[in-house]
C-alpha cells in the first residue's frame, strides 16, 4: 500500500497559523521520510524510517522538541 502525503497536524479550520506541518511520505519505494512544510511553502526532509508508523510516531513524540530546537538555533 502506498500513502500520499498525510497531514499529521490537527486541523483547526482555515490554515492560517505560522506553524509548519509534518508529513510522512514514501520517497523511494522502501523508506518513509518525515517532511516538514514551513509556512513559506519550503519543504524540508527531516528523517527516514523503515515503516510508516515509525515516522508517524516520530511526528507524535519528537516533532515538538525538534521545532523547539530549530527555534533555539534560529533555523
Amino acid at each position: 500500500m502506498t500513502y500520499a502525503r498525510e497531514r499529521l497536524t490537527r486541523p483547526s479550520g482555515a490554515i492560517t497559523t505560522q506553524k509548519p506541518f509534518f508529513c510522512v511520505v514514501l520517497s523511494d519505494g522502501e523508506r518513509w521520510h518525515v517532511e516538514v512544510e514551513w509556512p513559506d511553502g519550503t519543504i524540508e526532509q527531516i528523517d527516514a524510517f523503515k515503516a510508516h508508523l515509525e515516522g508517524v510516531n516520530w511526528v507524535r513524540t519528537q516533532s515538538e522538541a525538534w521545532l523547539r530546537e530549530c527555534e533555539n538555533t534560529n533555523f
